[in-house]
């Protein structure tokens, strides 16, 4: 989250009215699987 929060990316999409969902995923190379997510509404 803080990577999307550092790189503005939300202000991006924040004039044309939807809501803003942030998703951050961890991927763990070696198990090449995901272990971990957040999703943030704004």
């Amino acid at each position: 989250m803080n990577q999307i929060d550092l790189k503005d990316y939300p202000s991006r999409f924040a004039m044309c009215g939807l809501p803003i969902i942030k998703m951050g995923i961890n991927f763990d190379s070696e198990k090449r699987t995901i272990v971990d997510w957040k999703i943030v509404s704004q």
